[in-house]
């Protein structure tokens, strides 16, 4: 089996600068994919960061000093996670509502 590299060299000039512009259309397709998908990522983990800030302000406003347990296992929550939280907060009473909370949450 011959390498591309072999084959590659068997190719006359003008096929070779066709497959050398197929090279560069990839790359510059996969570059351009990878920078829409980095975009996409900074949105969401933007978005999530500022969920989790509102939330946070709104949950130490609501139920007062929060521990580290309970930070660190809010902290964990994924978007969707945190967009109930942002909803369901407003019903608890106090922290055990919140604890009480996650681990149904966990369930």
């Amino acid at each position: 089996m011959k390498t591309y590299q072999a084959a590659f060299e068997e190719l006359s000039s003008t096929e070779k600068e066709q497959v050398m512009e197929v090279q560069i259309i990839w790359k510059e397709e996969g570059r351009r994919e990878g920078r829409q998908e980095g975009r996409q990522e900074g949105r969401q983990e933007g978005w999530q960061e500022a969920m989790s800030a509102m939330i946070w302000r709104l949950l130490e406003r609501r139920l007062g000093s929060i521990g580290p347990d309970i930070r660190e296992q809010i902290n964990a929550l994924d978007a969707d996670q945190l967009g109930r939280l942002e909803v369901d907060l407003w019903e608890f009473a106090d922290l055990n509502d919140l604890s009480q909370w996650i681990q149904a949450l966990r369930s």
